[in-house]
């Protein structure tokens, strides 16, 4: 009981510990390339997804393939029903490239559904899809991704360098740790890990979105945060599980294809909608969303019961 408690802190702060070095690595990028705003915009945009890449890799590499699949599954979830919906509450503007990252999340989600139906991702699916998610990079890059009026200046080698080292150390330190904790509670326990990467992971995963949605929203740059948030959603799901594959070839589990499956496809129809919707949501909606969320959290607990 104990080992079970001091697991589940464990997996919590290394969650925490993982999006922090995150955060850090963002920070290095703006302040290296602070003068050139594009390459400053790709490597912010590259940063924010590091932690979904990271737990998704060293997922595969010790033969986790639930947790990288959850992972992802579950931060698509989340950042569809909270962070996308709170974002686009209140407004119907929508910035330019809103639309077309639209469309690429929801291609992504389908190509998730695809390869959860095939049953498993090898390394040749994994280079095609990494490839499309540095192709997502480029584009959210020409577009400026990040946050609206963020002052430009001298690039500062000296304080980028520092955050760099800060944001590894947090990085690797925190995705060793909740990985290690995620083997532990999975000993013996068919699909529990694809339930941790679901609940626990895709959750700490979206949290960073959720924050800064509902920052945005009380600075009325909601519209921004819903590119944002369309952006994230592509990198990751082409992107980190293509670079898990790469590490090794990842079995998707049957019991993916239950309630998983539908709150992909169900996301994946809802970021379409909020992208290409031209009138405000009404202010209940965050409420609803988070709703369903929870219960698609609940319907997550039971796979495989």
């Amino acid at each position: 009981m104990a080992g079970g408690v001091l697991a589940i802190l464990g997996l919590v702060f290394g969650v925490l510990l993982a999006f922090a070095g995150g955060e850090a690595l963002t920070r290095g990028t703006r302040r290296l390339f602070a003068g050139a705003a594009g390459m400053a915009a790709l490597g912010a945009v590259i940063c924010s997804a590091l932690p979904e890449y990271a737990f998704a890799m060293r997922a595969s590499s010790i033969g986790l393939s639930g947790a990288a699949v959850g992972a992802v599954a579950g931060s698509l979830t989340a950042n569809a029903f909270v962070a996308a919906v709170i974002a686009a509450s209140n407004t119907s503007e929508r910035p330019k490239g809103t639309g077309a990252f639209g469309l690429i999340a929801a291609v992504a989600a389908v190509v998730l559904i695809g390869v959860a139906f095939d049953g498993s991702i090898g390394r040749v699916e994994g280079g095609i899809m990494l490839a499309a998610a540095l192709v997502a990079a480029w584009q959210a890059s020409r577009l400026e991704v990040g946050e609206p009026g963020e002052p430009k200046g001298a690039s500062r080698p000296a304080a980028a360098i520092g955050w760099f080292a800060f944001g590894v150390v947090l990085l690797l330190g925190g995705t060793w740790l909740a990985m290690e904790q995620v083997k532990a509670l999975s000993v013996g326990l068919p699909d529990r890990d694809l339930i941790i990467g679901l609940a626990a992971l895709g959750l700490g995963a979206a949290l960073p979105e959720i924050v800064a949605a509902v920052s945005a929203v009380r600075r009325k740059e909601g519209p921004q945060a819903l590119l944002n948030v369309l952006v994230g959603v592509s990198l990751v799901l082409f992107g980190a599980l293509g670079a898990a594959a790469l590490v090794h070839p990842i079995a998707v589990a049957e019991s993916f294809l239950r309630a998983p499956l539908v709150a992909v496809a169900v996301s994946a129809v809802l970021l379409l909608v909020l992208a290409l919707r031209s009138k405000p949501l009404p202010r209940a909606a965050p409420a609803v969303g988070m709703v369903m969320y929870l219960a698609f959290l609940v319907a997550f607990l039971k796979v495989g019961g």
